[in-house]
């Protein structure tokens, strides 16, 4: 089955990683929990859109953004990349949208 291969391959691609950005797809993001994942999906969708942006004002000007080096990766992903702090960082998200369905959602 075609489902059932894709989604093989779509895990081994993940790996112990929590995102991928899928060919012609676009963003899949897994954690231990809902919240985490959410997270993880919000917050990479918001890194290629400003990626998106820097990388165009870039080519007008005819130069290429800066990338950051592997310590400073490595130190945010220590700060921050953890699941705790994925599911902690969700929490905000969630009170809002439990705030405006008046927690219709659960139903």
């Amino acid at each position: 089955m075609l489902g059932e291969e894709e989604g093989r391959n779509i895990t081994a691609a993940l790996g112990g990683k929590k995102a991928a950005i899928l060919q012609n797809h676009g963003l899949l993001t897994v954690g231990r929990s809902i919240e985490e994942a959410v997270f993880w999906f919000v917050s990479l969708e918001k890194c290629c859109h400003s990626q998106l942006l820097a990388d165009a004002a870039a080519a007008g000007r005819g130069v290429q953004t800066v990338k950051i080096d592997v310590e400073d990766a490595v130190s945010t992903y220590r700060t921050i990349g953890s699941s705790r702090a994925g599911w902690f960082n969700a929490q905000p998200l969630f009170q809002v949208i439990h705030h405006e369905t008046n927690g219709e959602y659960e139903q």
